[in-house]
Order: C-alpha cells, then sequence, then structure tokens
C-alpha cells in the first residue's frame, strides 16, 4: 500500500488530486512549494490554471523530486470529499503550502 495523500488547490471545491505512492511530507513537501511559489510568481492566484499545471508538474519535476513516472497509476483526480489519503496538502493562494 502506498502513501497516499490528496492535494488541494485553495479556491478549488469540487475536486483535488490523488497521488497513491510517496504522499509523505519528505517526498512530496518540497516539490509543492516549489511548484506553488513559481505559479504564484508568474500566474498570481489563479486556482482553475493551477489545479491543471499542478497535474502537468508532476511529469516536469519527476526527476527532480523523483516523482511517480507511470503513466496510467499513481495520479488521479478524486472529489473533494475524498476520504482516503494519509497526508492533505493546501496550495494556498499566497503561494505557501500547508498539510495536515
Amino acid at each position: 500500500m502506498g502513501t497516499r495523500c490528496t492535494i488541494e488547490v485553495e479556491g478549488i471545491s469540487f475536486a483535488k488530486v490523488y497521488k497513491h505512492w510517496d504522499g509523505y511530507p519528505e517526498a512530496t513537501l518540497k516539490w509543492l512549494e516549489v511548484f506553488n511559489k513559481r505559479f504564484n510568481e508568474n500566474r498570481g492566484d489563479d486556482p482553475e490554471y493551477k489545479f491543471a499545471q499542478l497535474l502537468r508538474s508532476s511529469k516536469e519535476f519527476e526527476e527532480e523530486f523523483n516523482l511517480d513516472d507511470n503513466l496510467y497509476t499513481g495520479w488521479g483526480v478524486v472529489p473533494f470529499d475524498h476520504p482516503h489519503e494519509d497526508y492533505h496538502y493546501i496550495l494556498h493562494s499566497d503561494g505557501t503550502v500547508s498539510f495536515t
């Protein structure tokens, strides 16, 4: 079983990104911090685009942050009330990231 996490983008309340493997902070937090900061510096507060670009960034930053490279499993989009997660991250509109 993987260490599952979900990633919420502040401003999106209908879906979040599901990451099945290595969802613990040591493996996921740095990628999210880098992505969220860069996105906000370049695009500002645009939650719909941030949500889409987050998924794209998992491929772009695959090697740098050792992200799952499988094209058929490991990543998903789930309803906002999805209950199965070990960690829950929030990408805030000010460029910061928090988790529980």
